[in-house]
Formats: C-alpha cells, sequence, structure tokens
C-alpha cells in the first residue's frame, strides 16, 4: 500500500511538473519532521521549539498581555 502511495504522490508530481530531490527524500518512515510539524501515522505534532515558545511564555497580568498572548 505504501509503495503504492508514494508511486501515486510523484506521478502527480510528475504531471505538475514539479521534481523531487533524491538526496531530500525519505521513503518508509514512520515520522518526519516537516515545517515544524512532525508527521506521524497518528497525525500532526508541533516540535518541540513550537510548544517551547508558548510553555515558557509568562502568564499575562492584564486584559492587553491576554490579547497579546491570543494574536501569537
Amino acid at each position: 500500500q505504501h509503495a503504492d502511495d508514494v508511486c501515486r504522490v510523484f506521478r502527480k508530481l510528475a504531471e505538475a511538473g514539479l521534481t523531487v530531490s533524491g538526496a531530500k527524500t525519505f521513503i518508509g518512515m514512520q515520522q518526519v519532521e516537516v515545517l515544524g510539524y512532525l508527521c506521524t501515522p497518528e497525525g500532526r505534532l508541533p516540535t518541540g521549539d513550537h510548544v517551547a515558545a508558548i510553555r515558557d511564555w509568562l502568564p499575562p497580568k492584564d486584559v492587553q498581555g491576554v490579547r497579546r498572548f491570543i494574536a501569537t
């Protein structure tokens, strides 16, 4: 099944005139980090860097602080 899915993706990319770098392609991986997310069969999770930025944020002390946090 996985091999069929990979072939289908490569075919669609070729139809769109796009290429894939063999040196940057990982086939058969259980998880892969892409654009700051860890992609697994169970779904997508933010990487530690993104989580740390929110986890380490100081609690807001006023309404403006809450607005700044929500806008981030």
